[in-house]
């Protein structure tokens, strides 16, 4: 993970903050009787780092059959995007639901060929990209005063997209599949209100796609996709 986008979202969000603080139409800072009940929308920056491996699977016939040569998937980017949600607060304990929605321009390349290497038949390019995600998560916290420590999970969606390339050029030149997958989502992090209506949020968010199955098209071997997602980001937001 490129810990310098973290840094640089935690910047933006501390001198927004100072920003909107200093404005009139945003009430003083909050009590320590602070209610974190309510409605909020808001923004969200940091940093994306894909995890997981791509597979090839064997295609019915006689081998040989193509295989990775290194599965693993490391991409990483910066995300940013949008969010909003409900908090209620019952003394110390404060539930909420959430949804947010995120842009990035993460991508992993992961190169196939030859079991032995000997470059027989070609290499071949597996790029797997993605380019927005979004949760749906119910949240469970500890309140006290303008200070909120929470964890949070649901439904975790991602779309995908996997292109294929021939090096040299052959028969099967290239390969496109997109899919949209679902899966689970667990984090948690702190927020705290800086005034009566505005907080700011730090977090890290784990995703999990699990396994799926991806045909590039037809006379490629099937590819096995195993997705996860690792997300720090800082949010800042609006409370009405």
């Amino acid at each position: 993970m490129n810990f310098k986008l973290l840094n640089l979202a935690l910047c933006v969000v501390t001198l927004s903050g100072t920003a909107i603080a200093d404005t009139p139409s945003i009430t003083n800072a909050p009590s320590k009787e602070f209610s974190w009940t309510g409605a909020y929308v808001g923004a969200h920056v940091g940093g994306l780092m894909q995890g997981g491996n791509l597979n090839l699977n064997p295609y019915p016939g006689p081998p040989p059959y193509d295989v990775a040569w290194d599965s693993n998937l490391n991409g990483s980017s910066a995300i940013g995007g949008l969010l909003l949600g409900y908090t209620h607060q019952i003394n110390w304990l404060a539930l909420g639901l959430e949804g947010d929605v995120g842009w990035m321009n993460a991508s992993s390349s992961v190169t196939s060929g030859s079991p032995t290497r000997t470059n027989v038949n070609g290499v071949v390019s597996n790029k797997l990209s993605q380019d927005i995600n979004g949760h749906v998560r119910g949240r469970i916290g500890y309140a006290s005063g303008p200070m909120l420590v929470f964890v949070a999970g649901g439904l975790a969606v991602t779309s995908t997209k996997l292109n294929t390339k021939l090096n040299p050029s052959g028969l099967l030149d290239t390969g496109q599949v997109s899919q949209t997958l679902v899966g689970g989502s667990i984090g948690g992090g702190a927020e705290y209100a800086l005034k009566n209506n505005l907080i700011v949020r730090a977090e890290y968010i784990y995703d999990d796609y699990g396994s799926v199955q991806l045909s590039p098209s037809d006379g490629w071997q099937n590819r096995q996709l195993n997705l996860s997602n690792n997300t720090l980001r800082a949010a800042i937001s609006y409370k009405f």
